[in-house]
């Protein structure tokens, strides 16, 4: 074998990956006369399958590969022909989620694996649901951490629940509150509230998916519930009902009597509570006046100190759109 052979049997190893002084790829065919390998280059070309002979009915000629040998030292003994390595293996059905171990052989090892990984999975699980909790709550922050108000109210919410959001926004250091999704005239009344607090409000969103947005500027008051009190006795919706979930609401006045009378065109839109617009009883009248004696004050619950009673009064939202106990 002459320097020039080689010199491009190395050239062919270093195209092939095989780095090194020393040569892996000979000749099959040895002369017995003289007990000298032959060694002959071979073409990359050659072995490696072309898209035109890699079609159809072509065949690959024998002795255009290297030595099995050869490749695996190459490989530093990576078995290339090995189907049988773990990472080819399929999953078996019905094993996802479940920590394999076919491989481990020690038995203590196995067992303190398996219980590290239940371990883990009983935490994830127990962490999902306190997720599932906050959220449901409305205290799962979104990604500028501000409550994410859509889950919080999943059907809609009241006036109270509104005075409570609000209050929390104007005494936080968020500069934006967006609320749920609901009709026109019921973000008119939260463009009134806004209003009354020097805050800058706005719509976002289409369709049934239209919500309202309060934006703090340099003149917004601090809350107030005097403040918010006098706009609350000029609504007359008590109900804020989301207006993009559920099915189809009777977002319309209902059809006024053509009748006279004192109470005619006189009606309950879907969502009001009855008697919500009413005004809170005078220190005239004589009700209030024998609570006030018994110790009761306004803002406070009516029973003794350990039995406390409800601060709002149960309330009768109308419903329009279901007929029935349904």
């Amino acid at each position: 074998m002459d320097d020039e052979q080689i010199a491009r049997i190395l050239a062919k190893q270093e195209e092939l990956g095989m780095g090194g002084d020393e040569i892996l790829l000979f000749d099959d065919d040895v002369d017995d006369e003289d007990d000298e390998i032959e060694a002959r280059p071979i073409d990359l070309n050659s072995f490696i399958l072309s898209g035109k002979r890699s079609m159809k009915g072509k065949q690959r000629r024998q002795g255009e590969f290297p030595r099995a040998a050869a490749l695996a030292d190459a490989y530093d003994g990576f078995d290339v022909m090995d189907f049988d390595r773990p990472v080819l293996k399929k999953k078996p059905k019905g094993r996802k989620g479940k920590l394999i171990l076919d491989d481990v052989s020690d038995s203590e090892l196995e067992a303190s694996m398996q219980a590290a990984w239940e371990n883990d999975r009983v935490k994830k699980k127990e962490r999902k649901q306190e997720r599932e909790v906050l959220r449901a709550q409305g205290l799962l922050t979104g990604k500028h951490g501000k409550p994410d108000l859509k889950a919080k109210y999943k059907e809609g919410m009241g006036l109270h629940a509104l005075k409570e959001e609000l209050k929390q926004f104007l005494m936080s250091d968020n500069t934006t509150l967006a609320l749920p999704p609901m009709d026109k005239m019921d973000r008119k009344v939260v463009h009134e509230i806004a209003n009354a607090f020097k805050l800058k409000s706005k719509s976002a969103g289409n369709g049934a998916k239209r919500y309202p947005i309060l934006y703090r500027t340099t003149r917004t008051t601090a809350y107030i519930e005097h403040t918010f009190d006098a706009v609350e006795a000029r609504l007359t919706r008590r109900f804020l009902p989301r207006n993009d979930v559920g099915g189809r609401r009777s977002g319309a006045t209902p059809r006024r009597s053509g009748r006279g009378g004192p109470n005619a065109g006189v009606s309950y839109r879907d969502g009001d509570i009855v008697g919500g617009s009413a005004p809170e009883l005078g220190v005239e009248n004589k009700g209030r006046a024998m609570l006030e004696k018994m110790g009761w004050s306004s803002g406070t619950a009516l029973g003794a100190l350990n039995n406390k009673g409800i601060l709002q009064p149960v309330s009768h939202v109308v419903k329009t759109t279901k007929a029935g106990l349904g």
